[in-house]
Order: C-alpha cells, then structure tokens, then sequence
C-alpha cells in the first residue's frame, strides 16, 4: 500500500457557529444525537454535554 500525503487542512473542519442551530450546548441533551450511531458513544456524549463547567470541550 502506497502511503498517502496529506496537508494540515485536510485534518480539520470549520464550521461557521450561525450554522448550528443552537447558541449554546445545554438544549443538545434534549435533542436526539442521530449522527453518533453507538450507544456508548451516546451515553459518554451525553455526560459530556451535562457538564456544568465554563471552557468544557468535547473533542471528536
């Protein structure tokens, strides 16, 4: 297998905030999360968004 080249912009997304639909992440745990596909995946998404701390990031 031929490795593949890869540039920096190829490994991220920017998403415009206006575009998400929400101003904020503590309505998202009312939302059904379609776009996880696992439910343990679910389960920790949804402890994450339940944290009440200023500047708590959950990464992808």
């Amino acid at each position: 297998m031929t490795p593949l080249s890869l540039e920096s912009s190829q490994f991220r997304t920017t998403i415009n905030p206006d575009d998400l639909g929400f101003s904020d992440t503590s309505g998202l745990l009312q939302r059904p999360l379609f776009w996880i596909g696992h439910k343990r995946v679910e389960v920790v998404v949804r402890f994450g968004l339940g944290m009440m701390q200023p500047s708590y990031l959950l990464l992808f």
